[in-house]
């Protein structure tokens, strides 16, 4: 059975990234998507990026999300209460 591995990543503006995945070489979803996108990305190397999730539409929850996609190809998703003001940038 594979472990859940947990990453928290300390992003601009005090907000907090994390990367849960299912081991090396796993699958992995990052919650919260902050800025500066490179922090972020070095914590992926050897995982399949499946997911970016916000928590909710504030600004720095959402800072890494176009940088992370475009790197990853991962599907987006927030609550639909804060997608109808991102419409745009959430595929679910």
């Amino acid at each position: 059975m594979a472990r859940l591995g947990i990453v928290k990543v300390r992003g601009e503006r005090d907000v907090n990234t994390y990367v849960l995945s299912s081991g090396a070489g796993g699958e992995a979803v990052v919650i919260d998507p902050s800025a500066p996108p490179e922090k972020v990305l070095a914590q992926l190397k050897g995982l399949d990026e499946r997911w970016i999730v916000a928590t909710h539409g504030h600004p720095g929850h959402l800072a890494g999300k176009d940088a992370l996609k475009a790197a990853t190809g991962a599907t987006t998703a927030m609550h639909m209460a804060d997608a109808k003001a991102f419409l745009r940038s959430a595929d679910r």
